[in-house]
């Protein structure tokens, strides 16, 4: 069974300029193509484009949906040494006990979710995987937004303390 990892990234939204590219669509395509090209250097195989809805806060109480473009990149992830090794003759010894540590987890940034490992022996389970990736992806983003709602609800709470303070004192 092949396991994968898997890596989702915003697509790009303005074009790039280019030396023999004319035309927004040109521009357009060079930016996705160069975004595509610098994560296949390290190694990670372009699966699949998706849109998804993004509810963003606009005021204090209201809230608007957004679309948003994503790029969904997988790569095998590295077979243990046990797994790849045939089997030779019966060991009678105990067996050892390896233990591989999990990837570090990446630094966050405000638009790009952590790598999320699964595995897709069929192509149907390839398709649930994904599902589950692009959800656990939405949800990350979801409490970044919530997040940086309560700091900045805070941040106006303690503004507006600190004006009254401020009135007050003199």
């Amino acid at each position: 069974m092949v396991e994968y990892e898997y890596k989702v990234v915003p697509a790009p939204s303005r074009g790039k300029r280019a030396r023999g590219v004319k035309g927004s669509d040109g521009r357009f395509a060079n930016a996705v193509q160069e975004a595509m090209n610098a994560l296949a250097v390290e190694g990670w195989e372009y699966l699949r484009s998706d849109t998804l809805p993004n509810e963003e806060r606009t005021g204090l109480t209201s809230f608007q949906t957004t679309f948003r473009s994503i790029l969904v990149f997988r790569r095998p992830l590295a077979q243990t040494a046990t797994q790849s090794a045939p089997q030779s003759a019966p060991n009678t010894a105990a067996p050892e006990a390896t233990h591989t540590p999990p990837p570090a987890a990446p630094a966050e940034t405000p638009f790009m979710p952590q790598v999320v490992t699964g595995t897709a022996p069929h192509e149907e389970e390839s398709e649930a995987d994904m599902d589950n990736v692009l959800s656990i992806a939405l949800l990350q983003r979801a409490q970044q937004v919530g997040e940086e709602a309560q700091d900045t609800a805070l941040t106006a709470q303690t503004s507006q303390t600190n004006k009254k303070s401020e009135v007050a004192a003199e």
